[in-house]
C-alpha cells in the first residue's frame, strides 16, 4: 500500500514533470470533460480543431500548400464537418512530404521519432512532441479509471515494441519499479517463457495486465491447458490492444484469468481513438481525436453504417495529421451509454489482425513480432509475410526508392530466421504491388501452413 501511494502521489508525478509533460493536469481535464453534454463536447473539440488548423496554416509548409490548393480558409471553420472541404491524407503522402509536414520552429530536443508497427504492411515514420506525448497516456489512464485503475496501481505490460524493449536498461527498470509497473516480452511465448510469466504474475498479483489481444489469449490458453488451478492471476482487468480482440479470445481470457477484459483501439500515428467501457461500448476520445466515418466516395455515412475511418489528431501539433485515412473501418453508435460517460460511441472498430506463426521447434509466436522487426528494414513500402511450412516463409515486398536489394533482403532473412529459427527458408518476391487477399481483409502476416483438414 505504501509503494502504491508513493507511486501515485510522488514518483509518477515527478516522472512526468521530469519528462516535461503535464500528463496529470491534462488527465484531470479529461476526467471533467467526459461528463459534458454533447453540445459542450462538440464545442470543445471544435475549439481545439480551430487552433490546430490556424497553427498548421501558420507553421506547417505542407498544410500551407494544401489549404491553398483546396481553397480552404481555417478562419471559416465553424463546425467539425467543415473538415470535409480538405482532401484525405494518405500514408504515401506522409512518406513523400514528411519533412514539409513538420512545424517550423519546433525544438528538436522536444521531438521524438516514432514509427508504426507495420501491421498494415506499410511502416510509417513520424514525429511527436510533448503535447502529443502527454495526451495519449492521459486518455488511456482516464479509461483505465473506468475500471478502478489509478496511476500507481500495480500493472504488468506484456509487450513487444522494440521502442520499449530497447530501453530496458537500469534507469528504465528503476523507473518501472518506482511507478509500480513491470514489462515482460510478449514475443517470447513458448511454454517455457509462459511458465516464467505465470510465476511472475503469481508473485506480482497485478491489478491490471496490458497486452496485445492475441498475447492475452495465448496466456489464457496456457493457463487453461497447463495450469488451470492458477486462475485469478489478474486482480481486476486485462486491457487488450494492438489488434482485434476476437470473441472467443475474450471468452477464454475471462474464463482462464478470471478478470474483466476491455479493448483499446488506436494506432501509433493516430493516437488512442476509442476505448471500451465497463458497459461494452467503445467511446471515442473526442477531446483528442476527431473521427469521420465515410463511404468509398468520401461522404459521411449515417449512424450504424460501417465506413472508412478518417481521423484528425487534435493534439498533434509538431507534425499534424489532418484527415488521415487509418485504413480501418467503424460505425457510429447513437444514444447515450449506460456507464454515464457522455463521450460519443462507436460500434467495435474493424482494424488489424495478426496470425500466430510456428517456429522450427514447433512453438507459436505472434505475428506482431515479425511486423515489428520488418519495420526496421529501410525502403519497405509494403510487405506481406506468408508462412507456408514451419521451415518455409514467403515474403512479398513492394520496395520504394530507399530499398537496397542486397542489404534489404539480407535483413529480412535475418529478422525472420531470428524469430522462427535458422532452418527457415525465406523466399523474397519483389513486386510492384501486393496482390489482393481473397478474404478482402488487411492481412499482412499470414499462417498458411496446411492443416489435416486441408
Amino acid at each position: 500500500m505504501i509503494r502504491r501511494w508513493l507511486a501515485r502521489h510522488l514518483f509518477y508525478p515527478v516522472h512526468e514533470a521530469l519528462c516535461g509533460r503535464d500528463t496529470l493536469h491534462y488527465l484531470q481535464q479529461l476526467r471533467d470533460s467526459q461528463w459534458l453534454a454533447e453540445d459542450a463536447l462538440q464545442e470543445l473539440a471544435l475549439h481545439k480543431l480551430q487552433g490546430l488548423l490556424h497553427h498548421a496554416a501558420d507553421q506547417v509548409p505542407f498544410y500551407q500548400a494544401r489549404f491553398l490548393d483546396a481553397g480552404f480558409d481555417p478562419q471559416a471553420v465553424k463546425h467539425l464537418d467543415d473538415l470535409q472541404k480538405l482532401p484525405i491524407l494518405t500514408k504515401d503522402e506522409i512518406r513523400t512530404h514528411r519533412e514539409q509536414m513538420l512545424a517550423a520552429g519546433v525544438k528538436t530536443a522536444e521531438l521524438t521519432e516514432s514509427c508504426t508497427s507495420g501491421s498494415s504492411g506499410s511502416p510509417l515514420r513520424f514525429w511527436i512532441d510533448r503535447r502529443r506525448a502527454r495526451s495519449d497516456p492521459a486518455a488511456r489512464r482516464r479509461c483505465h479509471q473506468w475500471f478502478g485503475i489509478e496511476p500507481g496501481d500495480r500493472g504488468v505490460y506484456l509487450w513487444g515494441s522494440t521502442i520499449e524493449l530497447n530501453t530496458q536498461d537500469r534507469l528504465k527498470q528503476m523507473r518501472d519499479w518506482l511507478i509500480n509497473e513491470t514489462l515482460l516480452n510478449a514475443f517470447d511465448l513458448d511454454d517455457v517463457h509462459l511458465r516464467q510469466y505465470v510465476e511472475r504474475l503469481l508473485v506480482l498479483q497485478p491489478d491490471y495486465l496490458y497486452s496485445y489481444a492475441s498475447t492475452l489469449w495465448r496466456l489464457a490458453e496456457y493457463v487453461r491447458t497447463q495450469q488451470p488451478e492458477l486462475k485469478g492471476l489478474i486482480r481486476r482487468v486485462a486491457f487488450a490492444t494492438g489488434e482485434q480482440l476476437l470473441p472467443h479470445w475474450r471468452d477464454e481470457i475471462i474464463q482462464a484469468l478470471e478478470c474483466s477484459v476491455a479493448e483499446e483501439y488506436g494506432c501509433r500515428e493516430g493516437g488512442l481513438i476509442a476505448h471500451e467501457c465497463p458497459a461494452g461500448a467503445y467511446h471515442q476520445m473526442l477531446e483528442n481525436v476527431v473521427v469521420e466515418i465515410l463511404d468509398e466516395a468520401g461522404r459521411p455515412v449515417p449512424d450504424g453504417v460501417e465506413g472508412r475511418m478518417v481521423i484528425t489528431n487534435l493534439e498533434a501539433w509538431a507534425m499534424p495529421f489532418i484527415r488521415y485515412d487509418t485504413g480501418d473501418r467503424a460505425a457510429r453508435r447513437a444514444g447515450l451509454c449506460e456507464c454515464g460517460v457522455r463521450l460519443p460511441r462507436l460500434w467495435r472498430p474493424t482494424g488489424r489482425s495478426f496470425e500466430f506463426l510456428v517456429t522450427n521447434t514447433g512453438a507459436r509466436i505472434t505475428g506482431v513480432s515479425i511486423s515489428r522487426d520488418l519495420k526496421n528494414v529501410e525502403g519497405l513500402a509494403h510487405y506481406r509475410v506468408i508462412q507456408l511450412a514451419p521451415d518455409r516463409v514467403q515474403v512479398q515486398v513492394v520496395p520504394n526508392f530507399r530499398f537496397q536489394p542486397e542489404r534489404g533482403t539480407a535483413e529480412i532473412v535475418r529478422y525472420i530466421q531470428a524469430r522462427l529459427g535458422p532452418a527457415t527458408q525465406v523466399e523474397i518476391e519483389l513486386l510492384d504491388q501486393l496482390p489482393a487477399h481473397p478474404s478482402g481483409k488487411y492481412r499482412y502476416v499470414i499462417n498458411a501452413i496446411p492443416t489435416a483438414s486441408d
